[in-house]
């Protein structure tokens, strides 16, 4: 195995506990069943909150990590994998006396995030945004690139436990169902690792009502069942990093707590175009955070609203129109 695959099965790791963290239940890997043929999935898991009248949200997550980006053809092929995933159901009735009797399914409503540890190329961008498939760029996270690190050393320490003469097929081969656990286990293993990610908090929120983000900050957001639910954090400074292919932000709430994300650059501007030509609202408004508040008599599911101040909306959009 080469060491840029050995690297990757860390990091789809690393994202199996961020998804679990940020609200997602019995998040796993392996096969998932489609259509056409069963496809090796890098992290899986059914959504904590329930929306009426839709079937149960089920992510689809695929995690690389490519020095060099993913490119259209990573994200094309993704794409095929949860159209086919999300074609694998079956309509069926028992037969009950001369009346026939449906039965509940176990159905969800697919959703495929890509998970990158670099960026995204342009026509990749381009291709997901068209087809809604979401993109999670870590590029020029402080806290992922910490994380990324400690990786990459754990990585460099095991290669010889994956080494390996056959080049196996990510998409077939169940060799990486194997070393997926071996992965697995070390990582388990790692106390500076898991003493790092136990501080962090993980959210994964709403832009403006219209697209996800991945939110993460140094330490978990002090998030109460006090707290009244039209409860606004005021997020009062911003710090904008424009990159090639990305957006990366930096919130402080009032609590002086550091709220990081990255968006892929295409989505940035082309969420100031629909909202101001569709909706005649304006882009970086608010994030809806979606959260799990742990009480003595158990958990309440929460949604909490980061609203973006005005000065910060106007810094963004101008930043964004010179840069375009």
């Amino acid at each position: 195995m080469k060491p840029y695959q050995v690297r990757g099965l860390f990091f789809e790791q690393l994202v199996r506990r961020l998804v679990t963290l940020s609200g997602y239940k019995k998040v796993s890997s392996g096969f998932v069943p489609g259509r056409g043929e069963k496809h090796q999935i890098d992290a899986f898991g059914r959504y904590e909150f329930v929306i009426p009248f839709t079937y149960p949200i089920r992510l689809i997550c695929e995690a690389k990590w490519l020095k060099r980006g993913i490119h259209l053809n990573h994200v094309r092929d993704f794409e095929g994998v949860i159209k086919d995933i999300s074609e694998n159901y079956f309509s069926t009735r028992g037969i009950r006396g001369k009346d026939f009797t449906w039965k509940f399914l176990n159905r969800y409503t697919d959703c495929g995030v890509f998970f990158s540890a670099t960026n995204f190329t342009d026509p990749a961008q381009h291709y997901a945004y068209a087809q809604g498939i979401y993109l999670v760029p870590f590029e020029g996270n402080s806290i992922v690139e910490d994380l990324l690190k400690e990786l990459e050393r754990i990585a460099g320490q095991n290669n010889q436990a994956f080494k390996t003469k056959m080049f196996f097929n990510m998409a077939e081969d169940k060799t990486k169902a194997t070393y997926s656990k071996k992965a697995q286990q070390i990582i388990r293993n790692s106390k500076t690792f898991r003493k790092m990610l136990s501080k962090i908090g993980t959210y994964l929120g709403i832009l403006d009502g219209i697209y996800p983000v991945h939110i993460l900050t140094r330490l978990r957001l002090p998030f109460r069942i006090t707290t009244r639910d039209d409860y606004n954090i005021q997020l009062t400074k911003t710090e904008l990093d424009i990159r090639e292919r990305s957006l990366h932000f930096k919130f402080r709430d009032m609590d002086q707590n550091i709220l990081e994300f990255t968006l892929p650059r295409t989505v940035g501007y082309s969420l100031i175009d629909t909202l101001r030509r569709f909706y005649k609202k304006k882009a970086f408004s608010y994030i809806d955070i979606p959260v799990i508040v742990k009480t003595e008599e158990g958990s309440v599911r929460r949604i909490f609203k980061g609203v973006i101040n005005p000065d910060s909306r106007q810094i963004i959009t101008r930043r964004l129109k010179e840069s375009s």
